[in-house]
């Protein structure tokens, strides 16, 4: 036996006590060095059994430690042998083994121990050492979010949270993008729902239940892939940009791939799918065809914003209480529609908000990287001022539905801040801004407490709603506003109530009663935006029950 080979074996064994992990070989070294080596198993055989002392010393403590200090000091005088090392490898050169600091060595870590067991008692109940382990698992983020976006049934802004396997996004109208590690970007259209169903250390997958995706990848590592699933298709991808979508009657999927190629996999089916070509797999029926440029640019269109997020050094840009329908244009450049929610680059900008091609907001501001930017713009507030400077109503009156609530009006209700209750609707609003959903709950709940009879008593009653049901948490409380909203003879806010209603039967999981919300808004409200996602989400309720 070397000093060296003793050497190795013992820091293996330490390494792996305190869990560390060996390689196979490492593990083969240490078993059959150990097996040829008399020394190794006492010492084992010492370690195993002070490991099952777990009470205070004494006569049979004290007499493991002195038989394995024996058994040491007798090997040292050259009174044992390695009877079961083959002649072959001389693992033992008695002249070179370091009997005495080994002697010392294990003397002094077993008195330590002993002393340990001592002071500490029961061994058995210490907790077990902490071992930090790094994830592999990727990132998945909402960087983009432009219109009526939703993750898990729920409003959000970029920034709130990373996206975990199983969550869901939802656009109802406008765009929203995802950046996932390392990247991966997905931005999906209108109409549009996902899962992300995989995100696991070498795959990431989603699955898409309705609408249209682009996804842009840059190479990925030789052993991680990238899929988009829709129905029983499977579109995968490595270094590439592609888009599928899922047709409305979700019996074809569409996939066009920009750049690269992918495979497109639908049972037994398997087609490879190369740049500037689409392929549409049906029921029976798969082909590919090429696409011609125009077609391209609106796959194309999905992703046009990925340069907003790819900086290392990014702040957010919040829009959400821009008016509706507000074009957004950053430095020049439109970036979607209000409300808008998007990671940009830190450093210096202008913001424009558009109503057509009347300019009502145009600022210039300064965002520093991980912080939010537009602190100090009051966006409602700045395009009121605009309007009653220049009392131009008209020019965007046909844009928002809220500017054309101004325009009418000027003592609305909901706008105006010279009364009581417009007063503490202003108060609300704000907190709203700030993020600050416990006091802008407040502040409702004492306008209909202070003034229950005064209109906007009864208006607000659906905003209140949608802050307990998005933010709160408050399904239940929020889906009893709804119904006194409607009860009481509804308003402009009707249909916005009854989708509410809808989203809050499914936080609380009462099925036959979101059926049924469901198909009294089908039936009122035939024409909708929201009539092709709700009418997936009857299908799937309905196929569940059969």
């Amino acid at each position: 036996m070397t000093d060296s080979n003793y050497q190795r074996w013992a820091e293996l064994v330490d390494r792996e006590a305190v869990g560390d992990h060996l390689s196979a070989e490492e593990e083969t070294f240490c078993r059959e060095f150990a097996e040829h080596n008399a020394v190794c198993q006492r010492e084992i055989k010492f370690w195993i059994d002070l490991a099952t002392v777990n009470e205070e010393p004494d006569e049979k403590t004290r007499s493991i430690v002195d038989g394995a200090l024996s058994a040491i000091e007798n090997e040292s005088r050259g009174q044992e042998r390695c009877e079961a090392e083959p002649p072959e490898i001389r693992l033992f050169k008695r002249n070179r083994i370091p009997y005495g600091w080994l002697f010392g060595g294990l003397a002094a870590v077993a008195c330590a121990l002993l002393l340990g067991v001592w002071q500490k008692g029961d061994r058995a109940q210490s907790p077990k050492p902490i071992v930090l382990i790094e994830s592999s698992l990727p990132r998945v983020e909402l960087v983009y979010a432009s219109g009526q976006v939703q993750v898990n049934d729920r409003t959000v802004k970029v920034g709130d949270f990373l996206l975990e396997q199983g969550d869901t996004v939802e656009v109802l109208k406008g765009q929203a993008c995802l950046a996932i590690d390392p990247g991966i970007d997905v931005c999906q259209g209108e109409n549009s729902r996902l899962q992300l169903s995989q995100a696991s250390e070498n795959t990431r997958r989603l699955e898409l239940f309705a609408g249209r995706v682009t996804a842009a990848l840059a190479p990925l590592p030789k052993d991680m892939t990238f899929a988009v699933v829709a129905g029983e298709a499977v579109v995968t991808a490595v270094g590439t940009v592609f888009s599928v979508e899922v047709s409305d009657d979700r019996k074809g999927i569409e996939t066009a791939v920009l750049a690269g190629k992918v495979s497109v996999k639908r049972r037994s089916d398997n087609r490879l799918v190369k740049a500037h070509q689409r392929a549409v797999v049906g029921e029976s029926t798969s082909r590919v065809t090429p696409i011609v440029r125009a077609d391209e640019s609106q796959y194309w269109a999905l992703v046009q914003n990925m340069t907003l997020w790819k900086g290392p050094a990014t702040s957010i840009l919040d829009l959400s209480g821009a008016p509706e329908g507000a074009t957004v244009v950053l430095n020049g450049q439109p970036i979607g529609a209000a409300p808008l929610s998007s990671l940009i680059p830190a450093g210096s900008h202008r913001i424009e908000l558009k109503f057509g091609d009347r300019t009502v907001l145009n600022r210039p501001f300064s965002s520093r990287a991980g912080q939010m930017a537009l602190k100090s713009i009051d966006i409602k507030s700045a395009i009121r001022a605009w309007l009653s400077e220049t009392g131009d109503y008209s020019a965007v009156a046909k844009e928002s539905d809220e500017i054309k609530k101004v325009a009418s009006s000027r003592n609305s209700g909901l706008l105006a801040t010279n009364s009581p209750a417009g007063q503490l609707i202003s108060v609300a609003r704000r907190y709203m801004r700030q993020s600050r959903w416990e006091d802008a709950a407040f502040a409702y709940r004492e306008l209909r407490q202070v003034y229950p009879h005064s209109p906007e008593a009864h208006t607000i009653l659906v905003p209140l709603g949608q802050l307990e049901l998005d933010h709160l948490r408050q399904p239940k409380a929020a889906l009893k506003k709804f119904d006194l909203y409607l009860q009481q003879g509804g308003g402009s806010l009707s249909q916005e109530a009854r989708f509410a209603r809808i989203r809050a039967f499914r936080q609380l999981g009462q099925t036959d009663e979101e059926i049924r919300a469901i198909e009294e808004f089908l039936e009122l409200y035939p024409s909708s935006f929201e009539t092709r996602i709700l009418n997936l989400r009857l299908e799937s309720l309905t196929g569940e029950e059969q």
